[in-house]
């Protein structure tokens, strides 16, 4: 996750210039960085809410078999270990 924390870091920083705003203190920047990185993390407000979203989204598929081969390979395998 640390290297999509910094690349979302530089696109934001990227966007902000783009539209005349200034660049990200390093604060602000390393705040950004933890609150990526921290996704990942089961008690995570962000983790929980997409693991609402998308886990009836998956059983359901599973449930009426609509995975199939040409499907993201990451998906493929959760299916297959759940």
């Amino acid at each position: 996750m640390a290297g999509v924390s910094e690349q979302v870091s530089n696109e934001v920083d990227k966007s902000l210039a783009e539209r005349g705003f200034p660049a990200m203190k390093p604060e602000q920047q390393l705040l950004l960085k933890g609150q990526i990185c921290a996704i990942i993390e089961p008690d995570n407000a962000v983790y929980k809410l997409m693991s609402m979203c998308s886990q009836p989204d998956l059983r359901y598929r599973l449930d009426t078999d609509q995975i199939h081969s040409s499907d993201d390979p990451s998906l493929l395998q959760t299916a297959y270990e759940l």
